[in-house]
């Protein structure tokens, strides 16, 4: 049986992915071994959806200070080693980085044991590890068609890898719904966006109509429900029940006519998979502006619509809530070119890919 030993961790928005593309190994027949962390997400998912893990430690050096950046060749050494260690002793066939920090050393021991690397970037900014790896890796895949860091003639636009629910999901046929009826809002605060959307998003419903409110599901992020429900209460605004994780993340899209979200990798690649109309906040502190580089993706397309975070005010969610109640054809054609931009079939092509290199 040939092997892959997948590195990915850290967040979801690494996880997800690789999850994606190693269920569709696995269905073909393929072994996956996955590299990861004791600290990061990957440590209860993949165990949960039955892949071995092997263990490095390894963290990020960024915000850690001067003490972080004096230890790191020392953690880095032994991430490496660790890294070599588990390459001979599980002997893969090749090896897919698709982010986090396992990808470094990982991707190191596999081009100093002259194993077959590929990684994928998923962010149209391609991230420092990446940047690298992409110089030694025999095969990149990109998520997006021009990721900043990597060089076009190598770089292979793919698309991002979704979750098969999210695949398997009725795409919206984005008919234009009945103009008297309230829209649906999707808010995905998440970690990266709760206290900003949690305290705008009732400021905003406030200062809209009553006949042009949407009704809202609003995902709050970890420990923040009982906030997000107060500041519901406080401006007026009933009838919202915010929760700290959404877990049928496809149906909620589907269920959805407007989304308020970050502008993450797997977030872009799911909302252009279900055809949503989005309104893309992103990230102001990303490693090198890489949120708002992939919203722009969208909007550039008039697929979606890039909100800066220093813009972002009450007044304006609430005038852009406005337009779109008033114009559904508006909000019909940014969900049709936002359709028209998806690769549904990202998540089959990297397996493809991979079994090719393994089989070669």
């Amino acid at each position: 049986m040939r092997t892959l030993l997948m590195m990915a961790g850290g967040t979801g928005g690494h996880v997800f992915p690789a999850l994606a593309v190693a269920q569709v190994l696995r269905e073909r027949g393929i072994e996956v071994v996955w590299l990861g962390t004791r600290r990061g997400f990957e440590a209860h998912s993949v165990p949960e959806a039955g892949f071995d893990m092997e263990w490095i430690s390894i963290r990020g050096l960024r915000g850690k200070g001067w003490w972080g950046w004096w230890v790191a060749p020392l953690r880095l050494t032994v991430a490496l080693v660790q890294s070599v260690m588990v390459i001979l002793r599980r002997r893969p066939d090749a090896l897919l980085g698709m982010g986090g920090f396992v990808a470094g050393p990982g991707g190191l021991a596999a081009w100093l044991l002259r194993k077959p690397l590929l990684i994928h970037e998923a962010n149209a900014v391609a991230g420092f590890t990446n940047r690298w790896l992409a110089l030694v890796a025999q095969r990149v895949m990109t998520g997006f068609p021009h990721s900043v860091g990597i060089d076009p003639k190598r770089g292979i636009y793919i698309g991002n890898p979704l979750r098969a629910d999210i695949v398997a999901m009725d795409r919206r046929n984005n008919t234009e719904p009945d103009s008297k009826a309230p829209l649906n809002l999707l808010v995905v605060g998440g970690s990266q966006g709760a206290r900003v959307f949690n305290n705008i998003v009732p400021l905003a419903l406030a200062a809209l109509a009553i006949e042009q409110r949407p009704s809202v599901r609003h995902q709050c992020g970890r420990g923040n429900r009982e906030a997000a429900s107060l500041a519901y209460r406080d401006a007026g605004i009933n009838g919202v029940a915010p929760s700290e994780f959404i877990d049928d993340m496809a149906k909620a899209y589907a269920w959805a006519d407007v989304v308020l979200c970050r502008a993450g990798a797997m977030t872009v690649a799911e909302l252009s998979a279900m055809g949503v109309t989005a309104l893309l906040v992103p990230y102001p502190h990303a490693i090198s502006g890489h949120q708002t580089a992939n919203a722009r993706f969208l909007s550039e397309h008039q697929a979606g619509v890039l909100l800066p975070e220093s813009e972002l005010t009450p007044q304006c969610l609430a005038e852009w809530l406005g337009k779109f109640h008033a114009r559904r054809d508006l909000l019909a054609g940014f969900g049709q070119r936002a359709l028209s931009l998806s690769r549904p079939q990202a998540t089959a092509e990297v397996a493809q890919i991979c079994m090719e290199r393994m089989c070669a």
